[in-house]
């Protein structure tokens, strides 16, 4: 019979929200078979060397070990990190390589990989997914989606034609590209994505006439120095500068333009300028121009949360929605639980005129599926009913209520010193007012 013993190392762990933050640190942990305190992995201290004292939570050997640490609250968790015991002894490969020698780089878009056969190891790219994150599966948000120009050559070639799927053809008389007149300072081009979204990158497919791409092709100056935006309106003053381009030049400058961009917003904004009196750097071209024959827009609809095929919506009354896990943070006023699907009711104390009886409290009989019924009216002809919220509840998100067989249905609300804060007044019939 084999006995089979295991040690747990470990030197830190930490758990983190998207933000970065380490939900461990130095919060209360237990361990079976402890050996050096199971608080070691999580005071935030690494270092094996021997000088610095135990840095590491270690157990005795037993047939099995547990640890584990108290986050002291529910935590949204997107990753787990565990830094074990090495004893100074190399192990493995940096991150980002594989193979014997550690000399073979990981798949690209793959941050880290085994470090034997270079399988990806669940960290892909942002988009990408599949062993060797060969598979991008992000959607283009900008197919078929409005689009507008600043000075466009020809109403022949519209600026639609950036975003309807057709790029086998990139010359301009190939009926697949757009262009702008060329005698203008500044060229403006967008395309308007119908709602927020979570960008990721942006491809620009450039006009060449089908010729040689190269310095002496005229569209490698007009392209440089361009800019590109994300915004929630058509101002791009208003957005976030995703890209401007100072690096390129006409021998630099590929025909397939591919940029990340990871932010969120509506509108995906090119823009370049050739404005007078200011000095360029060599190469450019001496006016601005937009002429392209296909721009993508790859991202995420929003909200949504990040996973690999985008598909996961965050809840729908979800004010603030974890990008990675779809896990709500906040929810919209009115709402409440992990799903935001509770909807919070005022808690108040209430009164009615004139008196009557009910079987349950006013409150309940009120809120009731049969609701309250008032068999007679004041000598005005008139019913009151006062709701006195409390002070957990006095901050509103909305009033919904049905009335039936009644006229002149009058609103009010007020202050903590009854002063009228709201009037709302509706004619006869039936009601639901949110």
């Amino acid at each position: 019979m084999m006995l089979l013993r295991v040690v747990l190392v470990v030197c830190i762990l930490m758990f983190n929200e998207g933000d970065g933050k380490n939900l461990a640190f130095k919060k209360p942990t237990w361990q079976t078979w402890e050996k050096a305190s199971s608080r070691f992995a999580v005071d935030g201290r690494r270092d094996e060397d021997p000088a610095g004292g135990n840095q590491c939570a270690e157990s005795i050997g037993s047939k099995e070990n547990t640890w584990l640490v108290d986050l002291e609250d529910i935590q949204s968790i997107s990753r787990i990190v565990i830094y074990h015991r090495t004893g100074g002894v190399s192990f493995g490969c940096p991150i980002g390589v594989y193979g014997a020698n550690c000399d073979i780089p990981c798949p690209r878009n793959c941050t880290y990989c085994n470090y034997i056969t270079g399988k990806c190891l669940g960290d892909c790219s942002l988009g990408y997914s599949g062993h060797s994150c060969e598979n991008y599966v992000r959607k283009n948000l900008a197919l078929h989606r409005p689009t507008t120009e600043l000075y466009p050559f020809s109403s022949k070639n519209p600026s639609g034609k950036l975003v309807d799927g057709m790029k086998s053809n990139l010359a301009y008389a190939g009926g697949q590209c757009t262009a702008t007149l060329e005698n203008k300072e500044i060229a403006m081009w967008r395309v308007d994505l119908e709602r927020i979204s979570q960008v990721e990158r942006i491809v620009v497919y450039a006009r060449t006439d089908n010729k040689k791409w190269g310095p002496d092709n005229g569209f490698t100056a007009v392209y440089l120095g361009f800019y590109l935006y994300i915004s929630n309106t058509t101002n791009l003053e208003d957005g976030i500068l995703c890209h401007h381009d100072t690096t390129f030049t006409k021998q630099t400058i590929p025909k397939l333009l591919k940029v990340k961009c990871p932010y969120s917003g509506q509108f995906v904004i090119y823009y370049n300028e050739r404005l007078p009196g200011v000095k360029y750097p060599p190469g450019y071209s001496t006016k601005a121009q937009a002429d392209f024959c296909e721009v993508q827009v790859f991202g995420c609809p929003s909200p949504v949360a990040y996973v690999p095929q985008c598909t996961k919506p965050c809840p729908s009354n979800c004010d603030k929605c974890h990008f990675r896990t779809g896990l709500c943070s906040k929810c919209k006023p009115g709402f409440d639980g992990v799903d935001c699907d509770i909807v919070c009711h005022a808690l108040a104390r209430t009164t009615i005129l004139p008196s009557s009886t009910f079987n349950a409290s006013i409150y309940d009989a009120m809120t009731s599926r049969n609701g309250l019924s008032f068999s007679e009216a004041d000598e005005d002809g008139l019913v009151y009913i006062n709701l006195f919220l409390s002070g957990m509840s006095s901050n509103l998100a909305n009033i919904s209520f049905e009335i039936n067989k009644t006229h002149n249905v009058t609103v009010f609300l007020f202050n903590t010193e009854d002063h009228e804060i709201k009037l709302i007044q509706y004619a006869q019939g039936t009601l639901n007012q949110q």
